[in-house]
C-alpha cells in the first residue's frame, strides 16, 4: 500500500512533509473503542510543557498504570495514531495508560526526548493519588523508538523509581544495525535500513553519543535488576534480532523476560488495527502478560 502510494522515503523529503504524510496513518489504526475516560493534561518539563493523554478503563482505584512512549523514529507520529491501540489495551488489561507526547528531533535531539519521558514517569509517580493509580504498579511501554525510550527510562529508573514492568514492542536498541534481520529486511518491508540510519542521525547527531547505554540499551554493560519484561517483535522487520538479543541479555542477567515473534508481521503493526487481525493478538498478549504482573 505504501509503495503504491509513491510516498517518498523518510530521507527523501523534509521533516514537515514526512510528518504530514505519516499523520494519515490514523486511518490504518481502526475504530477506537469506547472507554470509561480519556483526559488531556499538560506537564512541566525542562524548557516548557508537553501533553499527556490519560486513559482510564475502570472506575476501580487505584489502577496499575502504563506510561507509554510512542514510536516514529523520535521524529514523527502523534498520540492520535495510537488512540485505538491504547484504548484497546487499556480495556483489555484493566490498566490506566498515560501516553506521553515528548518533544521530537531534529528540533529537539537527544537528550530532550529522553528527559521528557523521564520527567513524565516521575510526574506519574508524584501525582499517583490524583491520577488514582498505584505508584507501586507503574511500568513503562513503547514501540519502536518509543521502545528505545522505555528501555532507557527503565535503565535510569533502577535505583530511583522501581518499575513494576517494561513492555518493548519492536524496539530500536542498537544503532550499529549489523544483525541478520537488518541484512534480510533492509529494503521492501516498510522500515528500511537507510531509514533507521536516518532516524538515529536525527535523534543523536553526535555519533559518539549513540554508543551511550541510555541511547543504545543493547550496549549497556549491566542490565540486571530490571523489572519483568515483555518484548514483542515482528518477523519481517530489521529490528527483530536486536529485540530478541536484548531479551537474551536480560535473561542472562537474571531478569524475568518474555519474548514473542509475530509471524508475517512488519514493523508498525501495533497501530494497524484496520489492516491485520494480528494487531488484536498483540493487544491481547500484552494484556494477558500484564495481568500476571499485578
Amino acid at each position: 500500500m505504501r509503495a503504491a502510494s509513491k510516498m517518498p522515503e523518510v530521507w527523501e523529503c523534509s521533516v514537515e512533509e514526512l510528518r504530514a504524510n505519516v499523520d494519515s496513518r490514523v486511518a490504518l489504526s481502526g475504530k477506537p473503542e469506547e472507554i470509561l475516560s480519556r483526559e488531556e493534561r499538560r506537564i512541566d518539563v525542562d524548557g516548557g510543557t508537553i501533553p499527556v493523554r490519560v486513559f482510564r478503563p475502570l472506575e476501580d482505584t487505584p489502577l496499575p498504570c502504563i506510561v507509554f512512549f510512542h514510536g516514529g523514529g523520535w521524529v514523527h507520529n502523534t498520540l492520535d495514531i495510537y488512540e485505538s491501540s491504547l484504548r484497546a489495551l487499556a480495556n483489555a488489561s484493566g490498566y490506566a495508560i498515560v501516553a506521553v507526547e515528548y518533544r521530537k528531533a531534529p528540533e529537539h535531539p537527544y537528550p530532550i526526548p529522553l528527559k521528557d519521558c523521564w520527567t513524565a514517569l516521575q510526574w506519574c509517580v508524584a501525582t499517583a493519588d490524583e491520577l488514582e493509580i498505584d505508584r507501586k504498579r507503574i511500568g513503562v511501554m513503547g514501540d519502536s523508538s518509543g521502545g528505545n525510550l522505555a528501555a532507557a527510562v527503565a535503565l535510569r529508573a533502577r535505583d530511583v523509581v522501581p518499575l513494576a514492568f517494561q513492555v518493548l514492542i519492536y524496539p530500536c536498541l542498537d544503532p550499529r544495525l549489523e544483525t541478520s534481520s537488518v541484512k534480510e529486511f533492509a529494503t521492501g518491508f516498510h522500515l528500511a535500513k537507510q531509514g533507521m540510519q536516518w532516524y538515529w542521525e536525527q535523534y543523536v547527531p553526535n555519533a559518539d553519543d549513540r554508543l551511550l547505554p541510555e541511547v543504545a540499551p543493547a550496549l549497556a554493560n549491566d542490565v540486571s535488576d530490571l523489572p519483568p519484561t515483555m518484548i514483542a517483535v515482528a518477523e519481517n522487520d530489521i529490528l527483530r534480532d536486536e529485540g530478541l538479543a536484548y531479551h537474551e541479555m536480560l535473561t542472562t542477567a537474571g531478569v524475568d523476560s518474555t519474548s514473542r515473534v509475530y509471524e508475517g508481521m512488519i514493523h508498525g503493526f501495533f497501530t494497524y488495527g484496520a489492516i491485520t487481525p494480528t494487531y488484536r493478538t498483540l493487544i491481547d498478549d500484552i494484556a494477558a502478560w500484564l495481568t500476571k504482573q499485578v
